[in-house]
């Protein structure tokens, strides 16, 4: 906060590309920031930075109707591509719970007491996240892939199911019988 002939310094200052603790100061104009859970050994191997751009991919379960009757069929999408991370919360080492690095709080990544607390944050349109929030509320899991550096492509992708990866790799889905070339 600013008041009338108060002298402004610099502690108070923060430039928008600067994600500190006060996450909300940093949101994009019609976004909103979402903390994704996420087991990504890129990121807790420490391979993943804030500002780096990902794609998001999820996995889910849909019922499916048959002749045969109903099943469960798991299909793998590319959810969202060219993401920015905005932050990460990693959980805090056992050995020093109560380490908070300066250094990496104020580069955009923080700690949490949470073992399993490991997200990232990203800033979303709303119906992004709502589409997120979905996926892991049915059960779904979320995956990431990090972009090199300047990539801003859009790739096409179809989703992958059993059906698919039998048409990729010639899998014969119905066994006893012989499939002529």
């Amino acid at each position: 906060d600013l008041f009338a002939s108060e002298p402004i310094l610099v502690q108070q200052l923060v430039t928008p590309d600067i994600v500190t603790q006060q996450v909300a100061l940093s949101i994009p104009k019609g976004k909103i920031v979402m903390a994704v859970p996420t087991d990504s050994k890129l990121i807790s191997n420490r391979l993943m930075r804030p500002g780096d751009r990902i794609d998001l991919m999820g996995t889910v379960e849909f019922e499916v109707i048959r002749e045969q009757g109903r099943g469960a069929l798991a299909e793998s999408i590319s959810m969202l591509q060219n993401l920015e991370v905005h932050a990460i919360i990693l959980p805090a080492a056992i050995s020093e719970p109560d380490a908070v690095n300066a250094e990496d709080q104020e580069g955009g990544v923080f700690r949490t007491a949470d073992e399993r607390g490991q997200s990232i944050l990203l800033a979303l349109d709303p119906q992004d996240a709502l589409t997120i929030r979905h996926v892991l509320d049915v059960g779904g899991q979320l995956d990431l892939a990090l972009r090199a550096p300047g990539d801003d492509s859009v790739q096409e992708s179809v989703a992958v199911d059993q059906f698919y990866l039998a048409d990729r790799y010639q899998i014969n889905l119905v066994r006893g019988q012989t499939i002529n070339p």
